[in-house]
């Protein structure tokens, strides 16, 4: 174009290479790349000679080649988001700015951020995610020229008590769809955001793009290969523990997930068992399919037949439509059935058929439809108990347990006390924006002491409670609301040889050899925990090295 008119304006082609380079990032032409960046030089290069080209926008030039030179060669993904940020914030002239990332499929979290201090970071979040899931909903910016006089703006909380003046939120997107999108604001002048800025910043979110998911994808295959030297598989990361218990339960899972075939999951309220399920179907042939829970015990009869098998309109009252079940829903994937034995007998001579024919007939309808589902049930109660009273069908209980698996309560995990308190504290003061918590030692004696008759359910409610009511870093016994008697503490001194054996065990393996640590856990001194080992000839990864003569004394 410049060759043809040498008085031409380079924009419109700087416009197209600037999206050419961004096609390329996005796909890997390295060749093509080098070429489109020689291209963008050459231009400027022309049109700065001929003084066709403005300085500003050689300025935001250089910081977009810039910002491919730093994130060249990032991996972390939270690198990656700060540096581009930083960098947008301070070539356009902005204040303040976030960076979101979709999470599912509309909920937006905010993963970078510039200058949204905490005084202010509530408001302007509030507005910010309100501009930004209309930005990453609908593929467009978001902009206003002067928020104060805008009428779409100006009533916006957010913006009057922090007197923002110009905004521009624009889509991050990899391939066809947004993933995400970048808010910047100021409060110090209207207009900020010219046409030939939004374009720079547009531009810039798709390499922000195409690198951040280049990113994730090395750190799945980075977290996978780690997974495999492990031996472990990604899913089972978010079953928090190391007791013996937990590791049998695992080895189950993974046994159970390799074939395909009906489970049934036997354990107390609150230990688990819809996340081992998932477990089950996420490392099976089933994974990239379909996984629905539904709680037996939550419905009455006629609204958990519907809810399993469909209806069609007019079927009841209130059926207004024809609604698919979940058996339908589910084909190909996975059905999980929580407290199977509070099901009717009517639903479980249902069930049965579903499970003999492999197909369903919804309420009110004549004519049926095949399924593929694989079913997991689990219960609470003990089924040959509620087979005797005649609560349970004996038939679809031979049919359901073709693989049993027991979910242990937290008594028999008490090596995973610990471990999980420290799971949900971090996770809660990250929800909360709680720095620094901690647990007081006799807050940990006293999480270690209770009985958990609630079991890991009751321990996230409980440690989620302390994190938000504890008025100082340190989180004590007051602060945990639950009985225990610190005084008293809860030892194995009074157990048996196996018992305690075991509790050693645990505790030396979930701290990973600390001794220290495994002598907090257990309530015991450094010293007669190594008296311990010593007498049951346990080493400090909790590994036994023979029989010792002491364990007879």
């Amino acid at each position: 174009a410049l060759a043809c008119d040498p008085a031409a304006d380079p924009g419109p082609l700087l416009a197209c290479l600037v999206r050419a380079e961004s096609i390329c990032l996005r796909h890997g032409a390295g060749p093509a790349l080098d070429r489109v960046r020689s291209s963008i030089l050459a231009l400027v290069r022309r049109a700065g000679a001929g003084g066709l080209f403005p300085e500003a926008d050689a300025g935001l030039l250089s910081g977009l080649f810039e910002l491919t030179d730093r994130l060249a060669s990032a991996t972390d993904p939270d690198v990656i988001a700060g540096t581009a940020l930083r960098l947008a914030v301070r070539l356009l002239g902005a204040e303040r700015g976030g960076l979101f990332l979709l999470d599912g499929a509309s909920a937006l979290t905010l993963v970078a951020q510039v200058n949204l201090d905490p005084d202010t970071r509530s408001d302007a979040l509030d507005f910010s995610r309100q501009a930004v899931l209309a930005a990453a909903g609908s593929g467009c910016e978001v902009v206003s020229n002067d928020a104060q006089l805008d009428q779409e703006f100006a009533s916006r909380l957010s913006v009057r008590r922090n007197a923002i003046r110009s905004l521009l939120a624009v889509p991050v997107s990899y391939r066809e769809g947004a993933i995400g999108a970048l808010y910047l604001d100021t409060r110090l002048s209207s207009g900020v955001f010219s046409p030939r800025r939004r374009e720079f910043l547009r531009a810039l979110a798709a390499i922000i793009g195409s690198v951040l998911e280049s990113g994730r994808l090395l750190s799945r295959l980075r977290q996978e290969n780690r997974s495999l030297r492990d031996g472990r598989a990604p899913v089972l990361d978010r079953i928090v523990g190391a007791s013996a218990a937990l590791r049998e339960l695992l080895a189950r899972i993974r046994t159970a997930a390799a074939a395909d075939v009906r489970v049934l999951m036997e354990g107390e309220t609150g230990t688990g068992k819809e996340l081992a399920a998932r477990a089950i179907h996420e490392l099976s042939e089933r994974s990239g399919r379909t996984f629905l829970a539904l709680d037996c015990g939550s419905l009455p009869e006629n609204l958990l037949e519907a809810e399993l098998f469909g209806s069609v309109k007019g079927a009841f009252t209130g059926a207004y439509a024809d609604k698919k079940g979940l058996f339908e829903a589910a084909d190909g994937g996975t059905l999980f059935l929580d407290e199977i034995t509070s099901a009717s007998m009517g639903v479980q001579a249902r069930l049965l058929r579903a499970i003999e024919a492999g197909e369903v007939r919804r309420v009110g309808d004549t004519s049926v439809r095949r399924v593929d589902v694989r079913l997991i049930c689990a219960t609470n109660r003990d089924p040959e108990v509620e087979i005797n009273e005649g609560r349970f069908r004996e038939d679809l209980y031979y049919r359901l347990n073709v693989v049993r698996l027991r979910v242990p309560p937290l008594r028999e995990r008490s090596g995973d006390i610990l471990l999980l308190a420290e799971h949900y504290r971090q996770q809660f003061q990250r929800q909360y924006r709680k720095r620094g918590t901690r647990f007081s030692e006799a807050a940990r004696q006293c999480l270690l002491q209770y009985a958990w008759p609630g079991n890991i359910r009751e321990l996230e409610h409980v440690v989620k409670r302390a994190v938000i009511m504890s008025a100082g870093p340190v989180i004590t016994p007051a602060d945990l609301e639950i009985r225990c008697d610190i005084s008293s503490p809860a030892t194995i001194r009074e157990e048996t040889d196996q018992a305690k054996q075991s509790r050693l065990v645990d505790a030396l393996r979930s701290t990973e050899g600390n001794v220290s640590k495994a002598s907090g856990q257990l309530g015991l001194s450094r010293r007669q925990v190594q008296r311990l080992m010593k007498k049951y000839n346990i080493d400090k990864s909790g590994e036994s090295k023979g029989i010792s003569d002491e364990v007879y004394r």
